[in-house]
């Protein structure tokens, strides 16, 4: 009966070793978006030059789109080159005028990347763009010219949440650890009988 279980627990582990290891895998394979400068939310006294987008992963211009609306304009496509670093995007923002004195902007660029493994990447970045003129509003007050972003609307640094990841490592875990307590109780009743 012992070389029956052996052999038997040894492709349990096995088992539980590939079958964790698919499960976390792709977990770990997708692209996450890790921030912008400027960043989501922020408010400037002067129109960006350009626009820096940073992932995870290497990121591959040319299948990767990006359009600015400037508030009650249309969405203009953006032109992309890879930054320093190959997993950051640079855009050249369109030359416009500052905002008239007195007048603020709101600034949106949505994103839809690609990685060069080929996964894909949306977001929205927002911010806004004052006059220098303007009053800095107090950042106490609920009432201003100038709106916030919601806070329940904010996404994590990565872009998404984050708990699927973490439910998909403790369960791999949990996986793990049933098959090693699996294997050491069969291994024991083999050195007993």
């Amino acid at each position: 009966m012992s070389s029956i279980r052996t052999p038997l627990a040894l492709v349990v582990a096995a088992l539980a070793f590939v079958g964790a290891n698919l499960v976390i895998s792709p977990a770990q394979a997708h692209t996450d978006f890790i921030g912008s400068d400027p960043r989501d939310g922020a408010r400037l006294d002067e129109v960006p030059r350009e626009l820096r987008l940073e992932f995870s992963d290497e990121m591959d211009p040319g299948l990767s789109t990006v359009t600015l609306q400037v508030e009650g304009g249309d969405s203009t496509p953006l032109e992309l080159q890879s930054g320093q670093s190959r997993n950051v995007l640079l855009a050249a923002m369109p030359t416009s005028p500052d905002p008239g004195e007195g007048t603020t902007t709101s600034w949106e660029v949505a994103f839809r990347v690609v990685s060069r493994d080929g996964h894909p990447v949306a977001g929205t970045v927002r911010f806004v763009v004052r006059n220098r003129a303007l009053p800095v509003p107090d950042e106490s007050s609920s009432a201003g010219e100038i709106a916030t972003e919601d806070p329940t609307d904010q996404r994590t640094p990565a872009g998404r949440e984050t708990w699927p990841l973490v439910a998909v490592a403790v369960g791999a875990l949990l996986l793990l650890v049933l098959a090693a307590g699996t294997v050491m109780r069969l291994v024991r009743r083999d050195t007993h009988t």
